[in-house]
């Protein structure tokens, strides 16, 4: 196999996996990466075998006026002091950081046999504690707990 051919054989056989829900292996040994600017052409090559069914990948998002957003609405909404941390911008860029890493890497969690809707409900329970304070209800009681003792913020000094 010629040297160019190989970044997008490794997406092939990585894309088949996935497609497969096969558990994560490494790669076969003839498929690995000989560097890392390979391994970087195959993760090229394989966001664009996952183009065709969820979109674009990535792109250049400004994410100020979200991240503003949600930290007015922590700094209304959060008890006081929020069990996230003090600083409602600090809380919010958190929050928006985690989303959109999560975003970013959610082929590999897949990839990896974490599913995409366990990460949205890790997600959710994370960011309702972060703007209430409150634990998101356990299923079918309808109510939220305060945060464990233990996730309360402490004063730092």
């Amino acid at each position: 196999m010629a040297d160019d051919e190989r970044p997008n054989a490794m997406a092939r056989w990585m894309w088949q996996q996935r497609r497969q829900r096969l558990p994560y292996r490494n790669l076969p040994d003839d498929l690995r990466p000989a560097s890392l600017a390979e391994a970087y052409a195959a993760q090229e090559a394989y966001y664009g075998l996952a183009e065709s069914i969820y979109g674009p990948v990535g792109g250049a998002i400004l994410l100020n006026a979200l991240t503003e957003s949600l930290a007015e609405v922590i700094g209304t909404t959060a008890p006081r002091p929020n069990p996230a941390g003090a600083d409602p911008m600090t809380v919010a860029a958190t929050m928006i950081s985690m989303l959109t890493h999560v975003a970013a890497h959610r082929y590999g969690y897949e990839f990896w046999g974490i599913r995409t809707a366990a990460l949205v409900d890790s997600q959710a329970r994370v960011l309702l504690w972060s703007v209430t304070g409150r634990c998101a209800p356990d299923a079918g009681d309808g109510s939220a707990s305060p945060a464990p003792a233990g996730l309360s913020a402490r004063p730092r000094g």
